[in-house]
């Protein structure tokens, strides 16, 4: 979980089977806290991941359509089953009382579950774009249709949009910045080792497959994707590294939109602009100058058949899922199979119902469909019971910073300060996201795709000049199984999908959810106060508020966590050499799962009466349940492919690291279990910032 963060999973897009033959799915109910699936042989002193999870781990083996499957994926399924139920029912029914908003999804479901009228058009629906590609006469007329293919919902090349002022979160911003590359990582084009060198040449025989269904003769589909990637590897090198932009001080890049072109000139980023249909502005915010410098210095060079042949491939590789099954087979081979050991497809309805949620990033017809999701599932008290949680998280952290012994009294009232301004979104806005502009036709799923990223598009240009509205709901669909905080807002956020077992349990001891939904909320509020989140200050602006000698000890008690991450290994690899965790790309949230369940831990003790604490469930005290419950939060079983991938681009730790990664610095957990010095679970040098 995290502000940033771009996926808990891949979403897959629509492929698979017809809508004649979509099953309707069982109900699962999932456990909250579950006995039957620690493991008891195992000393938690010793390895408490495999105490706590040891048993849920060898009886769940990875689905065939899953790279990884782990507590999270388990609630999403059943999320993804009501979700289901819904479109299914909408999409049949024939009667002419259904909601404007029901007629949207019904009708896009139905359209992506078509697998017939898909597989009979091949690659007609993408045809007009293609021709408008092939005849571009120039550079201008190429970012021309680069800015269209944006509004599209295809990127390449330029990140283009409206973002919050860093200085001034109730101001937007036009932001720019470095997008467009095919693989995971700019490191997977410039790294040798045998992995990264197998994965382009892997990569190549993709594109030269994709090229080739779309009618392209070998030969010149085999030059086309070697075009590509030169390309790509040229931006790829001109790339700001994931770690380095982790820093807001990179990020924060303000300037004046004629700097800007003159900075790119060789682009024609004006015309580019233009296109795209943004108001008028005179200042803006480049995320990356470094990317715009140097490819500015190598554009006049690049043929402008070979943009062309880059603007191709991102149409085709953005739009394989929605087209025939040839496509879809080649895309599942390179993105699912290769670079994450997906064994098999994803059924169809899964896809189509992944397409439409949107998830993360609150796109698609989430809210839509979300709407419908809340009055299901989400009962009139969660709010309510959330919002107490919550209260005793941040009166447990005010207590816990006025106890910091490193920190100065200045600093502490400026913390106290910033947690006092916290908001806090729980279930789905108060407000829903209007779709009345927004036109699905019936069995266009290609076309209504188009509409609808069109549609975000348009949102987020119309955000310019205009104040920040703070209680638009901006990053999750209701039914996402996840939670964020935003630095520009101050702000906590805990969609309607995440509050069910195995993370908040109503029918669960105060223990078990003080450990599993309590970690949770704990983790996001120190978000707030992690590497990052710390540089902005209680209005959400990047602002430096801590003293010289505060943010030196903050770093040096940081740098101790990322010391400890970077040791534990993701993959043992004896060919290449085992992948490891990046410390520092993982530090914000190894700070805030550290600080997040210690300040839970706190909430717990306050909560709990003395007679309460004495009381043994399952023969585990209330506090050893409290970690257990914790524990099994990151229950998981991944591909090595899912794993090496993550080490380069996740920052977050795999979930045996999210458990014994923190108990290991904690004395409440070692008491609770009577764990001694020597013992694995009990680290020499313990790591605290919070």
């Amino acid at each position: 979980m995290r502000r940033l963060l771009l996926t808990l999973f891949v979403l897959a897009l629509c492929a698979g089977m017809s809508f004649a033959q979509a099953a309707k799915p069982a109900k699962q109910k999932i456990a909250g806290f579950d006995a039957s699936a620690m493991d008891t042989s195992v000393n938690p002193c010793t390895d408490f991941y495999q105490y706590a999870c040891g048993n849920w781990v060898k009886n769940n083996p990875i689905p065939g359509d899953r790279s990884r499957w782990g507590r999270f994926d388990e609630l999403q399924e059943r999320n993804r089953d009501v979700l289901h139920e819904i479109l299914e029912e909408t999409a049949k029914s024939t009667s002419k009382n259904r909601s404007p908003l029901a007629q949207k999804y019904g009708d896009y479901y139905a359209a992506c579950m078509d697998e017939k009228t898909a597989n009979a058009a091949g690659a007609k629906p993408i045809q007009p774009e293609l021709d408008r590609i092939a005849a571009i006469k120039d550079k201008a007329g190429f970012m021309q249709q680069l800015a269209r293919m944006h509004r599209m919902g295809i990127s390449g090349l330029v990140g283009f949009g409206i973002s919050v002022d860093m200085h001034d979160s109730n101001k937007t911003i036009v932001s720019a910045s470095q997008a467009g590359l095919g693989l995971p990582d700019r490191d997977d084009y410039l790294k040798e080792d045998g992995n990264s060198k197998e994965k382009r040449q892997k990569y190549v025989e993709h594109m030269t497959k994709m090229f080739g269904l779309l009618g392209v003769p070998a030969d010149k589909a085999a030059a086309d994707a070697q075009k590509v990637m030169a390309l790509e590897t040229q931006m790829a090198n001109a790339f700001i590294d994931r770690v380095t932009l982790r820093d807001p001080k990179t990020r924060d890049n303000k300037m004046s939109k004629q700097k800007f072109l003159e900075m790119a000139a060789n682009f024609g980023l004006d015309d580019y602009i233009k296109a795209t249909g943004v108001p008028e502005f005179a200042e803006m915010n480049v995320v990356t100058p470094k990317y715009f410098q140097e490819m500015n210095a190598r554009f006049n060079n690049i043929p402008l058949e070979d943009l062309k042949t880059y603007l191709r491939w991102k149409l085709v590789s953005n739009t394989a899922p929605l087209l025939s099954q040839p496509f879809i087979d080649e895309s599942f081979e390179f993105n699912n199979k290769y670079l994450q050991g997906q064994k098999e497809q994803q059924a169809r309805w899964k896809r189509c119902v992944a397409r439409i949620d949107g998830g993360l990033g609150n796109s698609g017809l989430g809210e839509a469909l979300g709407q419908e999701y809340v009055r299901r599932t989400f009962g009139a008290d969660g709010k309510a019971r959330m919002m107490k949680l919550v209260t005793a998280l941040e009166k447990a952290l005010e207590q816990n910073i006025k106890g910091l012994e490193w920190m100065t009294d200045e600093t502490k009232k400026r913390a106290q300060e910033k947690l006092a301004t916290f908001t806090k979104e729980i279930g789905y806005g108060d407000k829903w996201k209007d779709y009345s502009t927004l036109k699905i036709v019936p069995g266009k799923l290609v076309e209504n795709t188009f509409a609808l990223n069109e549609f975000d598009y348009k949102r987020n240009l119309a955000r310019l000049g205009k104040p920040v509205d703070k209680k638009e709901w901006t990053f999750f669909t209701p039914p996402t199984v996840n939670a964020s905080y935003n630095s520009s807002r101050n702000q906590i956020t805990f969609p309607a999908g995440i509050l069910q077992p195995p993370f908040f349990d109503r029918d669960a001891d105060d223990a078990v959810n003080f450990g599993a939904i309590g970690g949770v909320i704990g983790h996001e509020i120190i978000h707030g106060f992690d590497d990052s989140g710390r540089k902005f200050d209680k209005d959400g602006a990047f602002k430096d508020w801590w003293t010289e000698a505060d943010g030196k000890e903050y770093e040096r008690r940081a740098n101790c966590i990322v010391e400890q991450y970077n040791q534990y290994v993701s993959v043992k690899d004896p060919v290449n050499g085992d992948v490891k965790h990046n410390g520092k790309l993982t530090l914000g949230e190894n700070v805030a799962d550290n600080g997040g369940l210690r300040i839970a831990y706190q909430a717990l003790m306050a909560t709990l009466a003395e007679e309460a604490r004495a009381k043994k469930i399952d023969g585990l005290t209330p506090e050893q349940r409290f970690f257990v419950a914790w524990g099994q939060v990151w229950c998981q079983n991944i591909t090595d492919q899912a794993a090496r991938e993550r080490a380069k681009t996740d920052t977050h730790s795999l979930g045996q690291y999210r458990t014994n990664g923190v108990v290991g610095n904690m004395p409440e957990f070692q008491k609770a279990f009577s764990c001694k010095a020597g013992d694995p679970m009990v680290r020499p040098n313990a790591c605290r910032v919070w």
